[in-house]
């Protein structure tokens, strides 16, 4: 579910009340939908929203780390053999470039609704909740 906040000027932002956690079971990847509220289905609330835009912001900048790490490793095998490292370490690097990029947007998010709850306000504009 989201947030739905109407600005002043007509326009509408919407934000995630929830984020994914992932895990992994035997050879699969798998992930859970939750949000502060534990009701990742019918959430509205602004402090789940905030919560999970924290999250997302704070998990993405942990892979963009392990990305790097990763990258690194790749990079250097690739010194001593020119050619699979050199991809995965460019496939990875992409990634963490994807993973800081995601981070920032959720950090702006973040930035947004902590604004709303404190003055009522998205950048200066005034925003309603509908």
């Amino acid at each position: 579910m989201a947030i739905h906040l109407e600005l002043e000027n007509g326009s509408i932002k919407k934000y995630p009340t929830s984020y994914k956690i992932y895990y992994s079971k035997g050879e699969n990847s798998l992930f859970d939908i939750k949000s502060k509220c534990n009701i990742s289905n019918k959430c509205d609330h602004l402090d789940c929203a905030i919560y999970a835009a924290e999250y997302t912001a704070k998990n993405n900048k942990n892979h963009f780390k392990l990305c790097i790490f990763i990258c690194t490793f790749w990079f250097a095998a690739a010194i001593f053999d020119i050619g699979l490292g050199v991809v995965l370490g460019g496939l990875y690097a992409l990634f963490g470039i994807y993973n800081i990029w995601q981070s920032d947007k959720a950090a702006e998010r973040n930035k947004e609704l902590l604004e709303f709850r404190d003055h009522g306000t998205i950048n200066g504009i005034i925003a309603y909740k509908l």
